[in-house]
């Protein structure tokens, strides 16, 4: 992580503060201390980022909507919900203008007010917003082998949407006024889906790989 931010400084220097090279490595700083598990670096990161993307692509760009998903990402992990909310809301409703109609596009940004649903304890709100995004992920046409791919790949990365529809069911409880019964039917079928995303892609990798060998198997 400090060789990454070594590079900063040097670019700024040779680019300026706002330019597109500084919005790339800022987005990049972003991800990989997101993955170093320093969410207060990547929120300082992905902030960055949605500034220069905002200033280089205009404010109502497809780039924007994406850094402003990982910034509000990485501010629940902080449990900053109340920031986090608006960034979400924000990202959506750019998502939704970009497309003009309902799209899988609108998935992620869908789910994530989900999580802030269920962070706030409003399991009505989370299990409508969870629904919505597997019903956006799942509902694109598959009409060609790259089309499938493309909407299995987005199952795979937006699992978590499955994940959040069962915890919001099954913690929802009398809020949602659902017997147990019902509570669990739910619960586990999100959770199946959101495994079968997961092995799916697994054995085909598997098979794949073993139908280029000469072994028994």
């Amino acid at each position: 992580m400090q060789v990454s931010e070594q590079v900063l400084p040097l670019a700024i220097k040779q680019y300026g503060p706002e330019h597109e090279q500084i919005g790339i490595i800022t987005y990049g700083l972003g991800l990989t201390a997101e993955k170093a598990g320093d969410d207060n670096k990547a929120v300082r990161y992905y902030a960055q980022s949605v500034k220069i993307r905002e200033k280089v692509y205009g404010k109502d760009g497809p780039g924007v909507a994406e850094a402003l998903d990982l910034y509000g990402g990485a501010l629940m992990r902080l449990g900053r919900v109340d920031e986090a909310e608006p960034v979400f809301r924000r990202a959506l409703k750019l998502r939704k203008d970009i497309m003009g109609f309902e799209h899988a596009y609108q998935a992620s940004s869908t789910a994530y007010l989900g999580a802030i649903a269920v962070a706030k304890g409003n399991y009505r709100e989370a299990l409508v917003r969870y629904r919505k995004a597997i019903e956006l992920l799942a509902s694109q046409k598959t009409d060609f082998v790259y089309a499938q791919k493309v909407m299995n790949q987005g199952l795979k990365r937006q699992r978590s949407a499955f994940i959040g529809l069962a915890r919001a069911v099954w913690h929802g409880g009398a809020q949602l006024g659902r017997n147990k019964q019902a509570a669990f039917d739910e619960s586990f079928k999100a959770s199946q889906d959101a495994w079968q995303t997961s092995a799916a892609e697994a054995i085909a990798k598997m098979t794949a790989r073993l139908g280029t060998s000469n072994s028994p198997l």
